[in-house]
């Protein structure tokens, strides 16, 4: 039982690994997918900035284009032949029409901020033949600008525009390493082609705005995991408790077979002897063999009656008769009586000024409550037995309590010692014969009354078993 119950453990375990997995690599790369199109959406409203705010600065400066392109051809020539810089300025005129009139036939947007041209792959974008000086206050215009368009598209997310400067051709190995290091920053947008300035926005804690995004997904991960684990947790207790159970129903069918077997055998012995030795001719020894025969079958009965009557009221609950008592002629009379059957010196003391105290209940279930604490109080005590039974009348409900000075219980069993068949450890042999069913018993009736039944012992001190019952 143990091997199967490791392995249906560690099966679980890996099947929550998995499953756990399997939803992390989900939410990363939806995560990712989601930083890539936020940063692509970026990259596009900057540009569409940056380009706006350089045709707005070369229409005040249309009388110098010509001279302006002219520096620019002129800074060219030091890398490029006139045959190479006409065919880029051929073609980045006619991809500049194309990117006004929008996405191409092939369904690629050509207002892309990196239009190759045929010069080595070179990235330049067309507004750049423009030459404008790009100033502070050109930054800050983009800066207020971009703002605006990430506001539009409901965007909120802090960020530093700046310019830096580096060759072009490293420009792929620059933003391998800023996405290895998983910055949320653009790819860097070229605005000064003689000085190879670019522009780049660096997302400071995007993180936040795309979980914000991933709201629902995380909700459904959280929500499976949580179920996942609230199951496998109720399984395993719901597992132990089912164990737990069949080993002490194990051991009360062992225990109960013992304790029926001993008064069997006694009748069985006394029998044999009535026919076997002659018994028969001596009244007084049949008097006293019949005697203990009688007390051995109504000892038998009884427990036959417990059982039956235990398993009658876990599943249908007490059939109660109430009617008003008094309590303390029901603990004085169980008192007494309890002196007369038990081998041991017991001394039970009734502690009370209340002579007499009315309470409605059913006389002979709260009897049989009564006694069973005062059995257990024996029990579990040495040859010489001390009970006190304290009583107390409040405004709402009566307390009365049963103390010995016996073994005691350990803390860790006083709550289980009201559940069904359970018994104090104690090795393989209980000294102390029972079914583990008496205080199961007792506070089915105390419930059943309205009432609570509570119990306080240290090992070696004794125990005090404490019932209220409203009135």
């Amino acid at each position: 039982m143990a091997n199967k119950f490791k392995l249906l453990i560690t099966l679980s375990v890996l099947t929550g690994i998995g499953m756990i997995s399997i939803l992390g690599i989900w939410l990363y790369g939806s995560y990712n997918n989601r930083l890539d199109l936020f940063l692509s959406s970026a990259e596009r409203s900057m540009f569409n900035v940056v380009q706006d705010v350089y045709q707005a600065h070369s229409n005040d400066l249309k009388s110098d284009q010509g001279g302006a392109l002219g520096k620019l051809r002129k800074e060219l020539k030091a890398r490029y032949t006139d045959a190479e810089i006409d065919s880029l300025f051929k073609d980045f005129g006619s991809y500049y029409k194309q990117s006004k009139a929008g996405p191409s036939r092939g369904g690629k947007t050509m207002g892309s901020p990196y239009p190759h041209g045929k010069s080595g792959g070179e990235m330049m974008a067309p507004y750049l033949f423009s030459q404008i000086d790009v100033t502070p206050a050109m930054i800050d215009e983009i800066n207020e600008k971009f703002a605006s368009a990430l506001e539009a598209k409901g965007v909120r997310a802090e960020y530093d525009v700046t310019t830096d400067i580096f060759p072009r051709d490293s420009l792929f190995a620059i933003r391998k390493e800023y996405r290895a290091k998983k910055l949320a920053w653009t790819r860097p947008i070229l605005i000064d082609a003689s000085d190879s300035r670019f522009l780049i926005v660096k997302f400071k804690r995007v993180w936040k705005n795309l979980l914000f995004d991933l709201g629902w997904q995380l909700g459904i991960a959280i929500l499976l995991i949580s179920i996942f684990i609230g199951s496998f947790l109720y399984l395993f207790k719901t597992i132990f408790r089912q164990n737990r159970l069949a080993e002490m129903q194990k051991a009360f069918v062992n225990n109960m077979t013992h304790e029926l077997k001993t008064p069997v055998s006694t009748v069985m012995t006394a029998i044999e002897a009535i026919q076997l030795y002659g018994v028969k001719n001596d009244q007084v020894k049949m008097d006293r063999y019949l005697a203990i025969s009688r007390r051995e079958l109504d000892h038998l009965s009884d427990m036959i009656d417990r059982v039956l009557q235990l398993d009658v009221d876990e599943r249908k609950g007490l059939k109660l008769e109430k009617k008003e008592i008094d309590l303390m002629l029901v603990l004085t009379n169980a008192a007494d009586t309890f002196r007369i059957n038990v081998s041991k010196e017991v001394k039970i003391s009734v502690n009370s000024s209340i002579p007499k105290l009315a309470l409605n209940a059913d006389e002979s279930h709260l009897r049989n409550v009564i006694n069973n604490l005062l059995e257990n109080a024996v029990k579990y005590s040495a040859d010489t037995v001390d009970i006190i039974i304290d009583v107390h009348d409040y405004n709402d409900y009566i307390e009365f309590s049963v103390a010995d000075k016996g073994k005691g219980i350990a803390t860790e069993y006083q709550k289980e010692i009201f559940g069904m068949f359970f018994r104090v450890p104690e090795g393989n042999l209980h000294p102390v014969k029972g079914f583990g069913i008496g205080l199961a018993y007792v506070r089915q009736v105390i419930l059943q009354h309205g009432g609570k039944i509570t119990v306080k012992s240290s090992p070696g001190k004794g125990s005090t078993f404490t019932i209220k019952i409203p009135k």
